[in-house]
């Protein structure tokens, strides 16, 4: 686009400053689509993230539960074998109701960690959003502020550069 004020009239230069900034608020436009797009598929991601964790967890507490009933039958055993490894058979019954606390404790961390992934990714997105936006509108005063200053030192309509 030829902005010079010297070869514009007011009007003309007016349009031409309408058409960019319709240009940029289809720009804006663009870019919360895709945005949009983004967020779509960030939330499948993280809903299949969540998905495969719960899988594993749930595994996971599957494979301790497991243990737990096969200790509990060797604690069982021992007790009827021998007297003196009582003690002992206290001791690995503790251990286990540890690590059964430990289990509780691991599965709240991870869900601990999955929302603050998806804060973050929410923060971030909010943030390029305003971000771009006001990028876009700083391009556009730098425009009008770069053409009134021509205007300002324009020469004169026949002098030669």
């Amino acid at each position: 686009m030829d902005m010079e004020p010297a070869r514009l009239g007011r009007e003309e230069f007016q349009a031409q400053v309408l058409a960019m900034e319709r240009g940029m608020d289809l720009r804006v436009a663009r870019i919360d689509e895709r945005m949009t797009g983004l967020e779509g598929r960030i939330e499948a991601h993280i809903a299949g993230l969540e998905g495969r964790i719960e899988a594993r967890i749930a595994g996971l507490e599957g494979r301790i539960e497991a243990r737990i009933v096969g200790l509990e039958g060797r604690i069982e055993a021992h007790m009827a074998a021998s007297s003196e490894r009582d003690r002992r058979i206290e001791l690995l019954a503790s251990s286990v109701a540890e690590s059964a606390k430990e289990a509780r404790s691991l599965k709240s961390n991870m869900w601990l960690a999955v929302l603050t992934v998806m804060l973050t990714v929410v923060a971030t997105t909010v943030a390029s959003y305003f971000a771009s936006r006001q990028s876009n509108l700083a391009i556009v005063q730098a425009v009008q502020s770069s053409y009134q200053q021509g205007r300002l030192h324009a020469a004169p309509p026949g002098a030669l550069p």
